[in-house]
């Protein structure tokens, strides 16, 4: 969203839910703050806000201080990933979906569409220790 236009202005009463990605260093910090403000001097209900902290973990940041300072919760935490990020660019691929950021970026869609994952069922089988299956075998 960045800097409020009056383009940026009119959007925000046409959007059903918003995704604020902030990194946790302090000048982005304060600009997602400023955002919010804005956001709520709109009339933009603070419930469809998301805030997401890409390349953060909880325990690099003082969440329930950061909350406070928002007035909303932190959803998601993305962690630093680059090497991962790297390493799929370099191939070609995709960031593989069992990857920590994978798995942030997983959740996130699934909220945003409502889409649930199946669980993979597991058999009995599965749960037996590999040495009694492989004595099974013989």
């Amino acid at each position: 969203m960045g800097r409020f236009n009056e383009l940026t202005i009119n959007l925000v009463g046409e959007m059903n839910q918003l995704l604020l990605v902030a990194t946790g260093d302090v000048p982005a910090l304060y600009e997602a703050k400023r955002i919010v403000q804005k956001l709520g001097e709109l009339g933009y209900p603070p419930f469809q806000t998301k805030i997401i902290l890409n390349r953060a973990s909880r325990t690099d940041i003082d969440v329930p201080e950061l909350e406070k300072t928002f007035g909303l919760p932190i959803n998601t935490f993305c962690p630093e990933a680059r090497r991962e990020l790297h390493e799929a660019y370099a191939d070609g691929k995709l960031l593989p979906p069992g990857s920590s950021l994978g798995k942030q970026i997983s959740l996130i869609a699934r909220e945003l569409t409502g889409v649930q994952i199946p669980e993979a069922k597991s058999s009995l089988l599965t749960l037996l220790p590999a040495a009694w299956r492989l004595k099974s075998r013989r």
